[in-house]
């Protein structure tokens, strides 16, 4: 990955849960729905996991398919960047967010980076049980909950799992706000 000038910060969005919450399936009817002319959408995904680059029906290519200017894949084997992979290259959220910006993204959505600090984010909540003490920190470091059981979050920003409409309208709303804020 070059190391060439950085670009102007871009408008960015944590989608973290724990796994299995449905993160992926979100982030691709999001970007369905908001990446076009108007909103060029930058994808990066962080994996613990080693992973096996190019493979058929990969989240990469889930996220290129619903209309991803670009997409980036941080794995603990290497990177996914532009149909090239680059084995044992492992750069930083700012490498990476450096690099997304070179393409002006309107939004760069990143997959988990669920440990971040300061990251404004969405965590998806599954399922009908009361968040963990680990998942109450995560939450309490969110903009909003995307859960299937709004009734167990009153005090938060609650978004419907099954409505990836609404939450893209939120998320624009939100980026919206952002933008004018940050002028």
């Amino acid at each position: 990955m070059p190391h060439d000038s950085s670009p102007a910060p871009v408008v960015t969005l944590g989608i973290s849960g724990f796994s299995n919450s449905g993160k992926t399936t979100l982030i691709e009817a999001m970007v369905s729905r908001m990446a076009g002319p108007s909103c060029i959408v930058v994808v990066i995904k962080h994996s613990h996991h080693h992973v096996v680059p190019f493979q058929p029906g990969s989240d990469s290519e889930r996220f290129r398919s619903a209309g991803a200017s670009d997409v980036l894949l941080s794995a603990a084997n290497g990177l996914e960047q532009q149909g090239q992979w680059c084995p044992g290259v492992l750069p930083t959220l700012k490498e990476l967010l450096n690099y997304a910006g070179k393409s002006a993204p309107d939004l760069v959505l990143l997959e988990g980076f669920k440990d971040v600090a300061g990251l404004p984010r969405l965590w998806l909540h599954r399922g009908n049980h009361l968040p963990s003490e680990q998942e109450e920190a995560y939450l309490a470091r969110s903009l909003a909950v995307v859960t299937d059981y709004p009734a167990l979050f009153p005090a938060l920003t609650r978004l419907p799992l099954d409505n990836p409409d609404e939450v893209a309208r939120w998320v624009q709303l939100w980026r919206a706000g952002f933008t004018s804020t940050n002028e």
